[in-house]
């Protein structure tokens, strides 16, 4: 097994590259390069204990990069769709033969919870539903509510959850960004389906300075028509964020961007749009690609 602390596990959009079903140019590439250019659906790796999101890839990501996930412990949750948050997917808990280890808590905003409460009541398995099986039931996966913009301790990170401009599926429910304190010292961004930051955000990052940025550049080379687009980023508009972080003293040219959850629904492959990024020589950018570490 490899170390896999800070490590990229998915880098794809809600459809990963190449979509199974889309025949356009960057998934046909896709298929043809392989490589860096397949991306899964986003998962970001923090230790072999702590985790962002966990969508329907999990397998094919433990699989992908030789992974034992067996410690994991706790899941930082972005938001309630499914490519981030795939309920059946915990299923894999409660399937473990023998000793189940130590119970999984799942990291949610309030609206996000109150979602997944419902969710939990009325998803069927066999004469039951999901919030009577042992995966809750007997507490194997527990639930945690978040409140933006406080700061909790988890497994020895700081970690403060921050309200990001996208929807999730619940009523009201914005997005978690979130800024957390590594082990080291280091201070990392995680701002996934995060849209262009809202103005609370912006002002509660303002002067804390962040050495490890990882944001959403969900459609690339397509310019999104709204100057501060509400859902998901393209690579200009990206540009505007990290130039705000800059006076702000959130960023210099020191600090580490990665640009992740990355669709098809553009003209930029994986190769082109490492190309693309060497315009903005002010920032030192990095496109992501499934099984990337940051050291």
């Amino acid at each position: 097994m490899i170390d896999d602390n800070l490590m990229f596990l998915g880098t794809g959009a809600a459809e990963g590259i190449p979509n199974p079903l889309c025949g356009c140019k960057v998934c046909q590439n896709a298929r043809k390069i392989g490589g860096r250019e397949l991306r899964l659906r986003s998962l970001f790796r923090i230790n072999k204990r702590v985790q962002i999101d966990f969508g329907p890839d999990v397998l094919a990501a433990s699989m992908k990069h030789n992974l034992d996930m067996t410690e994991l412990k706790d899941i930082l949750i972005t938001h309630t769709h499914s490519d981030h948050l795939c309920l059946s997917e915990l299923l894999l808990k409660e399937m473990v033969y023998g000793d189940t280890g130590e119970k999984i808590n799942i990291y949610l905003s309030q609206s996000g919870y109150q979602w997944v409460m419902e969710q939990l009541k009325a998803f069927r398995m066999g004469e039951s539903n999901f919030a009577n099986s042992p995966v809750i039931k007997d507490k194997i996966v527990e639930f945690v509510l978040l409140e933006y913009y406080k700061e909790y301790e988890i497994e020895k990170l700081k970690v403060v959850p921050l309200k990001g401009a996208h929807y999730g599926f619940g009523i009201n429910e914005n997005s978690n960004n979130y800024f957390i304190t590594l082990e080291d010292g280091r201070r990392l961004f995680y701002g996934v389906d995060t849209g262009y930051p809202l103005t609370e955000t912006i002002e509660y990052l303002k002067e804390k300075y962040i050495d490890l940025l990882i944001m959403e550049c969900t459609f690339a080379g397509e310019i999104r028509k709204e100057d501060r687009p509400f859902g998901h980023l393209d690579l200009i508009s990206l540009i505007k964020v990290l130039e705000v972080f800059y006076d702000n003293g959130t960023v210099d040219s020191n600090t580490k961007i990665y640009l992740t959850h990355i669709n098809h629904k553009h003209h930029l492959t994986h190769a082109l749009l490492e190309k693309e990024v060497k315009k903005y020589s002010k920032f030192q950018i990095i496109v992501a690609y499934d099984g990337l570490k940051i050291d």
